[in-house]
C-alpha cells in the first residue's frame, strides 16, 4: 500500500515538472529506458528482487539494469503499467555494455 502512494505521489510529481517544463519550452534530451527505470526504483524504494517480481526473472533483471539485455515488449508492458511509465519512453534505443 505504501508503494503504491509513493507511486501515485511520484507520477503526480512527474506531470507537474512536466508542464512546468512544457510552459518554458525547455527541449528536454530524449531519457534513457534504464536510467528511467532506475530512477523510478530508486525513488520508489524498490529493489531488484521486486523489480523481479513484475518481470518475472531476477537473471533478466540484472542483465536489463547493467544493459547487457534489451527490453522485450512484454517487459515494457508490465513495466509500464507497474511502474507507471509511458512505454514511449521505455521503447527508446540505448546502447547495449
Amino acid at each position: 500500500m505504501l508503494l503504491r502512494k509513493r507511486k501515485a505521489s511520484l507520477e503526480k510529481e512527474a506531470k507537474r515538472l512536466a508542464l512546468i517544463i512544457e510552459d518554458k519550452h525547455i527541449p528536454m534530451p530524449e531519457p534513457d529506458p534504464i536510467e528511467v527505470i532506475n530512477y523510478m526504483m530508486e525513488q520508489s524504494q524498490m529493489s531488484q528482487k521486486q523489480l523481479a517480481e513484475i518481470l518475472g526473472n531476477k537473471g533478466n533483471v540484472s542483465k536489463i539494469l547493467n544493459k547487457k539485455r534489451r527490453l522485450s515488449l512484454e517487459m515494457i508492458r508490465k513495466l509500464s503499467e507497474n511502474l507507471h511509465l509511458p512505454a514511449e519512453i521505455l521503447i527508446k534505443e540505448y546502447p547495449l555494455a
